[in-house]
């Protein structure tokens, strides 16, 4: 936004009110052409959106399959506990407290994720109405052709003092799922944090009452 205001001054410093003649600036062909690239910019902006909007997706499938693993291996757990088999049982559920980081791990991506949906959102809006009051100021200044450039400057300077004054970063790049370390952690199955010896410990006694209760 800021650059096709800096554009705008630009343009205009080549005449001043005293030599309009010197002077081939049109503020209304000017204004077409900064609303022109502010298109492109919203396009590009909606795109950055739909790809935000496509990596939260598939981070909050992987978190539900993460989910479900950690509740695969505490049923495994009950079923090694069931059999009298207490080793397994105890590695299905450090599997189970290794899953349940992970799973913490995507929440954090996720959340992370949506925040910066929501921020694209907001800057999209922000964008729109900054497109729409330069469009406005356009068709003022179709009215005032005749006056000099200088003058028409000053209308859009004007409006873009209303407006934001914050630049947007467009191309700024989408969070992802993971760098890369974790994606081949993730892919691998392998986990660097080691298990909570006695937090594995505690579940499996709890596991062991609860199964005696139901006897």
């Amino acid at each position: 936004m800021i650059l096709w205001f800096r554009r705008l001054k630009r343009y205009f410093k080549a005449g001043t009110p005293a030599e309009p003649a010197q002077s081939s600036a049109d503020p209304v062909a000017m204004a077409d052409e900064l609303l022109s690239d502010m298109e492109q910019e919203l396009s590009d902006m909606r795109q950055s959106l739909n790809k935000q909007i496509a990596a939260e997706k598939r981070l909050e499938r992987r978190l539900e399959t993460a989910r479900e693993e950690s509740e695969e291996r505490e049923k495994d757990a009950v079923g090694f506990l069931e059999k009298n088999d207490d080793y397994s049982a105890r590695l299905a559920l450090i599997k189970k407290e290794e899953t349940d980081r992970h799973v913490e791990e995507i929440k954090s991506l996720c959340q992370a994720a949506r925040s910066h949906k929501e921020e694209l959102h907001r800057h999209i809006e922000e964008h729109m109405a900054d497109y729409e009051r330069l469009q406005r100021k356009k068709n003022e200044l179709k009215a005032k052709r005749n006056f000099y450039p200088s003058s028409a400057v000053n209308e859009i300077e004007l409006a873009k003092k209303q407006g934001s004054e914050t630049a947007v970063n467009h191309t700024e790049a989408i969070p992802q799922e993971g760098d890369q370390a974790f994606t081949e952690k993730n892919r691998t199955g392998n986990f660097s944090a080691p298990a909570d010896e006695a937090g594995v410990d505690a579940k499996l006694e709890a596991l062991k009452k609860s199964l005696k209760r139901r006897n």
